[in-house]
């Protein structure tokens, strides 16, 4: 007959074996326990205040608050907002774009530029992702076609001439991100 008792939280979980009269305890170590402890307060500190650039940029645009935000995941090192958008307008996209730049705007506001972390690469390429289908994808910036490196004749192959498009969208969205958690960013720093 197997059981298993949890000691306490703090202490490692204990198998005990019984047949009959026998009895034998087998100590073991949860990974959740160890993913836990791994974290440093500073690492938390920075992830909090990352999700509380996009929660602040995503509320602000949105106007409502994000479906999740969570940061000490044991599951994986980092934290996330959830946002349930499926089929975006135009200025949907835009403030998306905006809402990936909160994370990296907060970083910078509350830790200086030259502090932000490299964790925000995710959140640079989720941006110029937006960016680039709003311009090439999605017919939404003076392109009249669909725009990409291809054999395809059906395609436009003005990738590069799509460039400053793209990084002109990059920027004001940054920018608006910006001036978003400037201006609520009493309630940034409280959340975060």
């Amino acid at each position: 007959r197997l059981l298993v008792e949890v000691q306490s939280p703090s202490q490692a979980s204990v198998l005990l074996f019984r047949c009959g009269e026998k009895e034998k305890r087998v100590s073991i170590d949860l990974e959740i326990r160890a993913r836990r402890k791994r974290y440093s307060e500073d690492f938390k500190a920075l992830v909090a205040v990352h999700e509380a650039g996009h929660a602040i940029v995503y509320s602000a645009l949105f106007k409502r608050a994000p479906w999740e935000v969570a940061i000490n995941v044991a599951s994986f090192k980092g934290g996330y907002n959830l946002f349930k958008e499926a089929f975006l307008c135009k200025q949907e996209i835009l403030d998306r774009v905006a809402v990936s730049f909160g994370g990296i705007v907060g970083e910078e506001i509350v830790f200086g530029q030259d502090l932000r972390s490299s964790g925000c690469e995710g959140d640079v390429s989720s941006a110029t992702s937006h960016a680039a289908r709003y311009v090439r994808r999605y017919a939404m910036d003076g392109y009249n076609g669909m725009v990409a490196q291809s054999m395809d004749s059906l395609l436009l192959a003005d990738v590069e001439g799509s460039d400053p498009a793209v990084a002109t969208i990059l920027k004001d969205q940054r920018d608006r991100a910006q001036t978003i958690l400037t201006q609520h960013r009493a309630l940034f720093v409280d959340l975060a």
